[in-house]
């Protein structure tokens, strides 16, 4: 199920995502159209107004405003940036 930006407080859903048990893996959704899977619960930091993302495939973290995040897609994710 998908959620629209304008239904949702991003940094409160996505901090009911991660304290939700058991875990259900799900999509961050950017204004860019890119998609970020999240499929453990320690791989997302939320502060304020910035959410920080450490993706399995590439590696890294990412660094997003919550202005940036359109769209969170709760399930198991299928398409990975």
């Amino acid at each position: 199920m998908a959620k629209n930006r304008d239904d949702i407080n991003i940094p409160d859903e996505i901090e009911r995502l991660l304290d939700s048990a058991p875990f259900k893996p799900f999509t961050v959704i950017t204004t860019s159209g890119d998609r970020y899977p999240i499929t453990r619960k320690h791989a997302v930091a939320v502060g304020g107004s910035v959410v920080i993302l450490i993706t399995p495939a590439a590696k890294t973290s990412i660094y997003l405003r919550t202005n940036q995040i359109v769209g969170l897609e709760i399930g198991t994710p299928t398409k990975t940036k």
